[in-house]
């Protein structure tokens, strides 16, 4: 009877352990992918919310997030690394 307690005792235990490894991956996977995303959308500048394109302008004002300098600061893709889920967007 004990010997079985024991046996039921470590297979729950290794469903909870494989389980919990299943979340963990889940969440890296997750991660990896907002990760990726903040990247892609971080190089196409040009739909950011700064942008002279996106302001209706016909050419670059040396405002806003460009092709040559980057985001400034006010934009939400400034930081070098970031995380964006699915349900964001450039703006």
């Amino acid at each position: 009877m004990n010997l079985e307690r024991s046996i039921n005792n470590i297979l729950k235990r290794l469903e909870e352990i494989e389980s919990q490894e299943t979340i963990n991956k889940d969440k890296i996977d997750s991660d990896q992918a907002a990760r990726q995303r903040y990247d892609e959308y971080k190089e196409h500048w040009y739909f950011h919310k700064s942008s002279w394109y996106m302001r209706g302008l016909n050419a670059y004002d040396e405002q806003g997030c460009n092709g040559f300098t980057g985001c400034i600061p006010e934009c939400k893709f400034y930081p070098k690394e970031g995380k964006l889920s699915e349900d964001e967007s450039f703006l």
